[in-house]
């Protein structure tokens, strides 16, 4: 490990557990915990995902976006 690598991965792991605590704060400000089950997140995720593809439904392999 470099000098400074270990500094940076804390610096990162302090942002990603900051942005953690405000997803869930956001989310208890709401009370929409009670919609985050496995299946409803799972949904969600193919849900939005479809909607990314739909982008994609009659391109051609050789056209570009």
């Amino acid at each position: 490990m470099n000098p400074g690598e270990s500094e940076g991965r804390e610096v990162a792991q302090s942002d990603l557990e900051r942005l953690r605590d405000d997803l869930m704060r956001f989310r208890a400000e709401r009370d929409w915990e009670q919609f985050h089950t496995p299946r409803n997140l799972a949904a969600s995720v193919v849900i939005e995902a479809a909607e990314l593809l739909e982008n994609f439904q009659w391109q051609r392999e050789d056209e570009g976006l």
